[in-house]
């Protein structure tokens, strides 16, 4: 068994003949956080959808490659296949790489509770699953409706997880939450990688990934503008203008943070 991967090289994305990513390269590893930064319109969407095969533009991937190794060793490269070939390569990348939308409680099926939601996605007992996101054994019998955004994250986390996911792609997954909800989310991202799972956590809020992240990187009108370690967030260095902006953007708002 290998640890899986997942690497866009050089990914190109258009509508039309308008391009959208423009050379787009980045790495996910099993048990890292990643932080996929940039302001609304830089294209961090349309990332995270390039690497589940969810792009909702055409013609789409231009040029460019995603390669994701499988924990058996098997290498898939979807965007050299077309047609029904692409979507049997990313029905098996799907099975290690999951993508959370900003949405998640209208991902849930309003009318069967999440403790029947979680047995179908694992296939069996619910419970293990619920436990490594926090979800307690009450909230099992809840539905839908009951829940607060933060208890539709977990659930939805705990989703992927029962599904065989090892890589997470989670796109602003804290936007329409409380500060004590988002904080919760967070540390359970935080604990999910502690424990083997790649996240690549989609936000624009830099003071989200300040601590959080083991890396970044910067998106920029559609290109990756600045690639930060762990140590130029801890430090706020920044190399690129608008990497320095988002800093300085972050300092105004919240003195202290960067």
């Amino acid at each position: 068994m290998t640890d899986p991967r997942l690497r866009l090289d050089r990914i190109r994305v258009a509508a039309g003949d308008r391009t959208l990513l423009h050379d787009v390269t980045l790495e996910l590893h099993a048990g890292e956080r990643l932080a996929l930064l940039g302001a609304s319109g830089s294209g961090k969407s349309l990332t995270a959808r390039a690497l589940v095969g969810l792009l909702n533009v055409r013609p789409g991937v231009v040029s460019g490659d995603l390669m994701v190794e499988l924990p058996d060793g098997r290498v898939i490269l979807p965007y050299r296949r077309t047609g029904a070939q692409r979507d049997s390569a990313f029905d098996a990348v799907r099975g290690i790489v999951a993508w959370m939308p900003q949405a998640t409680t209208g991902a849930l099926d309003p009318f069967r509770t999440v403790r029947d939601q979680l047995a179908a996605s694992a296939a069996g007992d619910p419970i293990p699953w619920a436990g490594r996101v926090g979800l307690d054994e009450g909230a099992l019998d809840r539905w839908p409706h009951e829940l607060s955004g933060g208890m539709a994250q977990r659930v939805v986390l705990a989703q992927c997880l029962a599904r065989g996911a090892r890589l997470l792609i989670v796109d602003e997954p804290t936007a329409a939450l409380d500060p004590v909800a988002r904080s919760a989310v967070l540390e359970d991202l935080y604990d999910l990688a502690e424990q083997g799972v790649g996240v690549l956590l989609v936000t624009h809020d830099l003071r989200q990934a300040l601590g959080w992240a083991d890396r970044a990187v910067l998106l920029h009108d559609g290109r990756v503008v600045e690639a930060m370690p762990k140590e130029n967030l801890r430090m706020a260095e920044a190399t690129s203008e608008a990497g320095r902006r988002l800093f300085a953007a972050v300092r105004a708002v919240a003195p202290g943070r960067a």
